[in-house]
């Protein structure tokens, strides 16, 4: 079987173009409540608020490292997909599909524990905005999960597909997005 060869066709450009403005306005998105969560930390005195908990950090950081392994994994994905590697390719989706849903149980734990520790989701401004960039967080990793589960299922039933390497790319960006938004997160909450 010879390797993939990237495709340059029109209708790939138009896909790339789709993602890239779809995760230039998901950017706006959490770049805005970061911005929001910066002005109210540096507008009181102490941080955090007087009464509030600090936020836990041993799950934060045990699921960056998860985001960086997943990111490294989808990566060799792509390029077992590019030297013509099918069934590698869907093994490491699903691997990175399985490190996906690791971090979403990290995230139930960590809400679970800040909720444990007095952080309650509508409590106030502090909480409210730790909630909010957590959870659509969260929403938009479980949609890369079922993605990457997928496209794993696909290689598994499927050794060659049109537009599979296309696909693949797509959500790997998206994937790595997901990731770079994480790592923001977890320096701007959890070790600012």
């Amino acid at each position: 079987m010879a390797p993939y060869a990237p495709e340059q066709s029109a209708d790939h450009r138009r896909t790339m173009l789709g993602l890239k403005i779809f995760l230039v306005s998901l950017g706006v998105f959490f770049g805005a409540l970061l911005v929001l969560y910066a002005m109210l930390r540096w507008s009181l005195p102490e941080w955090p608020p007087a009464g509030q908990p600090a936020f836990p950090i041993l799950l934060p950081t045990l699921n960056t490292g998860v985001v960086w392994i997943s990111s490294a994994v989808i990566h060799a994905a792509l390029g077992a997909l590019r030297t013509a590697k099918p069934r590698r390719f869907g093994q490491l989706m699903l691997v990175t599909a399985n490190l996906g849903a690791v971090f979403l149980a990290l995230q139930v734990l960590l809400f679970r524990q800040a909720v444990g520790m007095g952080l309650q989701v509508g409590s106030n401004v502090y909480s409210a905005v730790f909630f909010t960039l957590a959870g659509v967080h969260a929403v938009h990793v479980l949609v890369g999960v079922t993605a990457l589960a997928a496209l794993a299922l696909m290689a598994f039933r499927a050794p060659t597909g049109r537009n599979r390497l296309i696909r693949a790319r797509m959500w790997a960006t998206y994937w790595h997005f997901m990731g770079a938004v994480w790592t923001i997160m977890y320096v701007a909450l959890f070790l600012v």
